[in-house]
């Protein structure tokens, strides 16, 4: 089964005047970025979500196709690094990193309930 991503631009307003994000979806899942490439987020959330690497992707802007058919791994595993000075560029992501920045927070977030519930 083909994977077709929908990306959209979208505009909100904030403390300090007005964000613009890029907004990708897919098979009831979303990811919303300032910066930095949100189909590769929406790509890794598609992997967890139990989609098959291998799945062909192909990503549309209001019915166009603006990248044509790719693994889905292609996208997951990289990142698009985007400085506020110099050049955008993909880097490879590191899943060993995101694990363990995600196991420290729910360790952070346990401990927190703890000491509410505690209190």
């Amino acid at each position: 089964m083909t994977l077709i991503i929908t990306i959209r631009n979208e505009s909100r307003p904030s403390t300090d005047g007005t964000r613009y994000f890029s907004i990708a979806e897919c098979e009831g899942l979303s990811a919303a970025k300032s910066k930095g490439g949100v189909i590769h987020e929406l790509a890794r959330l598609l992997q967890e979500g139990g989609h098959n690497r291998e799945a062909p992707v192909i990503v549309q802007r209001d019915g166009v196709t603006v990248f044509g058919e790719r693994p889905l791994w292609e996208w997951a595993d990289y990142m698009l690094y985007e400085p506020d000075g110099g050049p955008m560029r993909l880097i490879k992501w590191n899943y060993e990193a995101q694990a363990k920045l995600k196991a420290e927070r729910t360790a952070k977030a346990g401990k927190s309930a703890v000491k509410e519930a505690a209190a």
